[in-house]
């Protein structure tokens, strides 16, 4: 998630709600703490971008930009010789 890019505001007033008749409705502390859990993971998915996969998108050419003949001459130049 790009967290730095969230709509926060609107992420707290969509959780800030009257939380009286939907926790009227749950018996146990477990089910509220769920409700609340789902409400925030629904806000969540609303108001926070999710990361991009530049790996899905990314034109083929990005791949490998040089030619399998250049990179085997610069891994060469860059290697130390053994003496």
């Amino acid at each position: 998630m790009l967290l730095c890019k969230g709509d926060y505001e609107n992420l707290c007033k969509f959780v800030n709600t009257d939380w009286e008749p939907y926790l009227r409705q749950c018996s146990s502390t477990d089910t509220k703490g769920l409700l609340f859990k789902n409400r925030l993971a629904e806000g969540i998915e609303k108001f926070v971008p999710k990361i991009s996969n530049f790996y899905e998108w990314r034109k083929p050419s990005w791949k490998c930009p040089l030619s399998r003949d250049v990179r085997e001459k610069m891994r060469y130049k860059h290697m130390e010789p053994i003496y």
